[in-house]
């Protein structure tokens, strides 16, 4: 092969390889500030709920907490919500089935 073509093969192809190092670097940094994100609002999510749950059970209305893991359900990206006590017991569950259930 002449010279001319070599150098072109070459310049492609570490210009490709530049490219897919740039994009691997930006998907990971994506991923890291969405992954950051996500974490975020998912303590603030539990410190409310921690924080609403302490005033249900010192008032002992169940109704209320129930009314909390309900309203904590809605958020977006939230699967379930639930309270587990000290001794791992469900104490409240958006899905009625796991009351009571030890983890």
């Amino acid at each position: 092969m002449k010279l001319k073509t070599k150098f072109i093969i070459i310049s492609f192809v570490s210009s490709l390889i530049l490219v897919c190092i740039v994009n691997l670097f930006y998907i990971y940094k994506t991923k890291e500030y969405l992954y950051e994100e996500f974490h975020n609002k998912s303590m603030l999510i539990s410190k409310n709920l921690s924080n609403l749950a302490k005033e249900a059970l010192s008032n002992e209305d169940d109704l209320l907490l129930f009314s909390y893991v309900d309203n904590i359900k809605k958020e977006e990206n939230v699967i379930y919500a639930g309270i587990i006590d000290i001794k791992k017991n469900i104490i409240a569950h958006s899905d009625a089935k796991e009351i009571d259930k030890i983890y």
